[in-house]
């Protein structure tokens, strides 16, 4: 069997999970979303591979092997499907675990610590953004990280909060649907989250960061976005319109300053082919069989293994990112391990095979049997719906690799199971009736 063969059979896979799921479940599922999202990915991976780019990139090559492409759609379908059941109970629910006065403290503490990362960073920002060299700058945040304030006590509280900014922002988002509280830290909340997006994405010169950050709001959009009155997304859709454009050229620009320069000008013209389409290839003809052993959390587990005195990705400040990669080589020898190999490929190095089969399929059996007892009890908490969106971004984003394997992330993580049992001990409960937002939807 060839290997065009072969690929073109893993995109029918993908083409037929998500055709049963359009249409058993509707557009708006989240699991329909997210199966498209991945057929997007395994479209582009036949695609770049047909095309001449796939023969000047050396991170894709190796053998696709069938056995490969079956492994990583189990896995992949696994975790696209945990979240149908995941969306607001209809007519009217009750929001359980919402302490609102710890909730405002969060929130306001939030607010002023990205506020003040953004100020202390707006130099920086607009040195960048007027730079005719993204290139090396890039390449100067890819070994030593970005290029931000060097106050130390705004660097060490984003190293703990940096990855709670969904949380501010979902905390806004419920306040303003649910409640339809209208006070202005919930506003500016939202605009202090975009502003911030900006600036990472400015600071690290990245492209896959305003990719995350938008599907944190998407997620939002979808799942809430139906308690919005009609005339307010009339008034909203220009305004993501113009968002879109931006988005749109901050990666063109960032392309083309990269890939400007001989066989790289094909990179600038191909840059999207590429970066939909080589991660499933990468782990498919690269890291699957291939891998000596596991690294047990090394790169995605870092506060952790820190606190357990163990090695950890990041933990000699002195030399740059290479080392991290020299030493994820040792289990993956094939191929570069500072490359995309999607969400599975990021927990296989890790764990191994049987063990990332086994998280997804955990994964998958228990948010499925929690938000079927959501929509039966009519009961949902905040944690919840943080729980929910954050596993979709993580998911919707593993067609690249894991986000959050960080300590920032690490810390977000942490958190979610402290408040998980805090906000449930002290949180009340509140009815909020979205009969005349929400139709009946299709369950299991």
């Amino acid at each position: 069997m060839t290997n065009t063969t072969i690929l073109a059979i893993n995109v029918c896979l993908y083409a037929f999970a998500f055709a049963y799921f359009f249409v058993k479940y509707g557009w708006k599922n989240l699991s329909t979303v997210l199966l498209g999202i991945y057929l997007f990915s395994a479209v582009f991976s036949f695609v770049y591979y047909i095309n001449p780019l796939f023969y000047l990139v050396y991170t894709s090559s190796g053998n696709i092997k069938l056995e490969g492409v079956l492994y990583l759609f189990s896995v992949n379908f696994l975790l696209c499907t945990a979240l149908r059941n995941f969306r607001l109970p209809t007519d009217g629910f009750i929001l359980t675990g919402y302490p609102r006065k710890l909730i405002d403290i969060i929130q306001y503490f939030l607010f002023f610590v990205f506020l003040i990362s953004i100020l202390t960073s707006f130099s920086s920002m607009t040195e960048i953004a007027t730079s005719d060299n993204l290139s090396d700058l890039h390449n100067i945040t890819s070994d030593s990280g970005s290029l931000g304030s060097k106050a130390f006590l705004i660097n060490f509280l984003l190293r703990i909060f940096g990855g709670c900014d969904i949380v501010m922002l979902l905390i806004a988002v419920v306040n303003l649907l649910l409640f339809k509280d209208r006070r202005k830290i919930n506003y500016l909340s939202i605009v202090v989250y975009l502003l911030n997006t900006t600036k990472i994405m400015l600071l690290y010169v990245s492209r896959g960061i305003m990719l995350a950050d938008g599907l944190k709001i998407f997620v939002l959009f979808l799942v809430l976005g139906v308690m919005i009155p009609k005339t307010l997304k009339k008034k909203l859709y220009p305004i993501l319109t113009v968002f879109a454009v931006l988005g749109v050229s901050f990666f063109l620009t960032i392309s083309h300053s990269r890939f400007k320069e001989g066989n790289a000008s094909v990179y600038n013209d191909l840059a999207f082919v590429r970066y939909a389409g080589e991660a499933q290839l990468n782990f498919i003809g690269i890291m699957y069989g291939n891998t000596t052993g596991d690294a047990m959390g090394y790169r995605m587990l870092p506060l952790y293994r820190r606190a357990l005195g163990l090695h950890y990705a990041g933990e000699n400040k002195n030399v740059n990112n290479s080392v991290t990669a020299d030493y994820m080589d040792q289990f993956n020898p094939k191929g570069p391990n500072y490359v995309f190999y999607q969400l599975v490929g990021s927990h296989y190095i890790e764990w191994g095979s049987t063990l990332t089969f086994l998280f997804a399929l955990i994964i998958n059996l228990k948010t499925n049997s929690h938000f079927k007892r959501v929509l039966r009890t009519k009961k949902l908490s905040f944690m919840s719906i943080l729980f929910g969106c954050f596993l979709f971004s993580y998911i919707a984003y593993g067609i690249f690799y894991a986000l959050y394997g960080n300590e920032s992330g690490n810390f977000l993580f942490l958190y979610m199971v402290v408040f998980s049992f805090l906000f449930a001990r002290m949180g009340k409960e509140y009815w909020i009736d979205n009969a005349e937002y929400i139709p009946e939807s299709k369950s299991d």
